[in-house]
């Protein structure tokens, strides 16, 4: 087994032969709506980006102007990329050289009770949402509650609704008694978008093996983080990409490599102030970690994505397993939900 960075020329040209050819799909990120956005997912050869549109505590007005605002900064760069309402709308943007962006939300708070509105989102282009972030809500709690007593009586009518809408739903912040709970509930496969497994790194919001062999015998797909409290081998020691790959060989031995996805969470809006905020307010969640150190190395930004690749080459994985890790899975789970 190689590092991925410890590969021959010809190794390492035959890493970037497949991830350029694969669909690679991002199912978790926070982007940067700037002029330069698109350049960014081209040089880490990224076809498709699931996108935190609104913050986690929006309200129903605050998230509807989010959305257009999402709505019109891609159109202004239409030579580059698309919103994601389908997968074909994926399959079209990777032939024309462009990038598809698909809008999704880490809550549901912003629904307001109303299930009206799931389809309303739906139509405006949330395609993934997230039925609780790190705390309490009206579907249920978040792991980071002290007591998680599973869905409210809410619960199980909004994820009807989701189904009814085909609307991919994402527990990656939801406690564990919600998680299986809304497993268990769910017509159509859900996903973890950006989680690792619990045996690896001991972590709030990692999950355990049970939760994950549930969500693979629904067909779903778990997104693996680069955070680095999520893939560390010991606290306040930063990660590098070896240690997240080691997730994935985890998962592979576990569910097959039919259930593995990438989720970056990586957050191009994140500022050393932003993240001491959201520290403070989530100490459960980012471990002590400082603003330097919160993703793992050598994959910490979106243009770094194809070194999984090389990894994953140096560690012995087919190309055709590969290719379904980058993106296949995703889309797989997108076609059946959506």
């Amino acid at each position: 087994m190689k590092r991925y960075d410890e590969l021959s020329e010809d190794e390492e040209e035959h890493a970037l032969s497949i991830h350029n050819k694969s669909i690679v799909v991002d199912c978790c990120a926070v982007i940067r709506m700037d002029d330069d956005y698109f350049d960014r997912l081209k040089e880490g050869g990224i076809t498709c980006q699931n996108h935190t549109f609104t913050p986690v505590n929006s309200n129903l007005s605050e998230a509807v102007k989010d959305l257009g605002t999402a709505h019109r900064w891609i159109k202004s760069h239409d030579k580059q990329g698309r919103i994601a309402y389908n997968v074909e709308d994926i399959l079209k943007a990777k032939k024309e050289g462009k990038s598809a962006l698909i809008f999704g939300s880490q809550n549901t708070s912003f629904l307001e009770r109303d299930l009206g509105l799931v389809h309303v989102f739906k139509a405006m282009g949330m395609n993934i949402c997230q039925l609780t972030h790190q705390y309490l809500n009206d579907v249920g709690a978040g792991c980071g509650e002290l007591i998680d007593f599973g869905l409210s009586r809410f619960g199980p009518e909004l994820i009807e609704e989701m189904n009814t809408a085909r609307i991919l739903i994402d527990l990656s912040h939801c406690g564990s008694q919600t998680t299986k709970e809304a497993i268990e509930c769910s017509r159509l496969p859900i996903i973890f978008s950006h989680s690792n497994p619990r045996a690896v790194t001991k972590h709030i919001r990692n999950k355990p093996d049970e939760q994950i062999q549930t969500l693979a015998e629904k067909d779903g797909v778990i997104g693996l983080t680069a955070y680095s409290p999520h893939c560390n081998k010991k606290t306040g020691i930063r990660p590098d990409l070896n240690d997240y790959l080691e997730h994935i060989d985890y998962l592979f031995d576990l569910v097959g490599v039919s259930h593995i996805g990438i989720g970056s969470n990586i957050d191009e809006t994140s500022t050393p102030d932003k993240w001491n905020t959201y520290s403070s307010k989530h100490p459960e969640q980012t471990n002590g970690y400082n603003y330097e150190g919160k993703q793992v190395k050598d994959f910490d930004w979106i243009t770094k994505t194809s070194n999984i690749t090389k990894g994953l080459v140096g560690r012995g994985y087919s190309d055709h397993e590969i290719e379904k890790i980058l993106g296949a899975n995703f889309l797989r789970v997108f076609k059946k939900t959506w």
